[in-house]
């Protein structure tokens, strides 16, 4: 009788999920639904980012975005040829020439690559684009006009009309 008594009074030990899977799988299995937690918790930021910029709440400040776009010196030098450039844009060749009197040897399908990785940092960053497309020629966008402080309207350059 006692026998039965020690086993009937002594708690059943149940594996883990750990001990059931692996380890490994079981890692895997958390990483897995942490990144999508990560995943969820970034769009929802983004949708925050969206709303506040929108209603004009939130902007961001020149400083923020080079330090997330730009890698290099070169980088920054094409987001202020491109500033120069207006909202017409410039031609990658018009481009690469400006960086070559800056000190800069760059090709001008080098400057799109450059432009088009700008894109995809602030792309997975803010969920703006640097940079468009106009036909050939590469211009800046309104979101940048705007984080730099002038509107499309101050930033392309007018014809001065002598008296």
């Amino acid at each position: 009788m006692e026998e039965q008594e020690t086993i009937a009074s002594s708690p059943i030990k149940k594996r883990s999920q750990a001990e059931k899977v692996g380890a490994i799988k079981y890692q895997a299995m958390k990483l897995r639904e942490l990144e999508l937690e990560m995943r969820v918790v970034k769009k929802t930021v983004l949708a925050i980012y969206h709303g506040l910029m929108k209603s004009r709440l939130l902007q961001f400040e020149i400083d923020f975005l080079t330090t997330i776009v730009t890698r290099d010196k070169i980088d920054l030098e094409i987001l202020h040829i491109l500033r120069r450039g207006g909202k017409e844009g410039m031609l990658p060749k018009d481009l690469s020439i400006e960086l070559s009197i800056s000190g800069f040897k760059v090709k001008r399908f080098q400057v799109s690559r450059r432009i088009i990785r700008m894109n995809k940092r602030l792309q997975k960053k803010l969920g703006q684009n640097v940079a468009e497309k106009q036909g050939h020629k590469w211009a800046l966008t309104n979101f940048m006009f705007e984080s730099w402080g002038e509107g499309i309207v101050r930033a392309t350059p007018q014809p001065r009309t002598s008296l």
